[in-house]
């Protein structure tokens, strides 16, 4: 009876730590499950994290980028319409006061570039016309000054347009010259075009804006097809 007892206690302590030792292979099972969903869990919050991040960074250089470009067609936008206002006269005597210094840019832009230097024939030959052209209507317009405004009092609003080339070299100065000076001679022929629209103009100054208008569209013509 002692001996079955013992027995019994035997077998009761090895069930015991067999359940026990189930359990902790379960238990180790659970916890290490546990630590796994956890890791792929942090892995994902770390993930998602870094592409937010990169979201965010990427979208506000593409919103830096697109202000930027806006803001500079905007300004270049701006800088035409005040461009354009600036160069339509009201009087006959505006007319004369503001072309004299825009011809008188056109002259000094023309011989620097001379000066400099360029390998364009062609461009050469228009540089040379225009400083001929523009200087001998220049000392018209003054003679119109002193003939016809002699007792006005009247200053020029003129701004300047042309690029400086003398930090540029070869083809680039070329372009940067025939592109100042294509819109330049735009802002003449709206000038030409605006005192052709006024009434009690001399017919001097209307036989000079049309020769503008004409002159300055075929430079401008020929420039376009200098372009490199």
């Amino acid at each position: 009876m002692y001996l079955l007892g013992r027995i019994v206690t035997r077998n009761s302590i090895y069930s015991y730590m067999y359940v026990i030792t189930i359990m902790n292979k379960n238990i180790i099972i659970i916890i290490t499950t546990v630590a796994i969903v956890l890791s792929i869990i942090a892995i994902i919050i770390a993930g998602f994290s870094i592409m937010t991040h990169h979201n965010m960074i990427g979208g506000n250089y593409m919103g830096g980028v697109h202000n930027s470009m806006h803001t500079n067609n905007m300004i270049h936008s701006n800088q035409m319409d005040h461009s354009m206002m600036m160069h339509e006269v009201s009087s006959e005597l505006e007319f004369i006061i503001e072309m004299i210094p825009h011809h008188q840019e056109a002259v000094d832009s023309s011989r620097q570039l001379l000066q400099l230097g360029t390998n364009n024939e062609e461009l050469k030959i228009l540089l040379n016309e225009v400083i001929v052209a523009q200087e001998g209507e220049i000392s018209m317009m003054q003679m119109w000054l002193e003939s016809w405004y002699s007792d006005e009092v009247y200053e020029s609003n003129y701004m300047q347009m042309m690029p400086d080339l003398t930090q540029l070299q070869g083809t680039n100065r070329d372009n940067a010259y025939l592109m100042g000076m294509i819109m330049h001679h735009q802002m003449a022929i709206i000038m030409a075009q605006s005192v052709l629209e006024i009434e009690d103009v001399r017919d001097e100054v209307k036989e000079l804006a049309q020769e503008i208008i004409r002159v300055q569209e075929e430079e401008i013509t020929l420039m376009n097809s200098l372009l490199e």
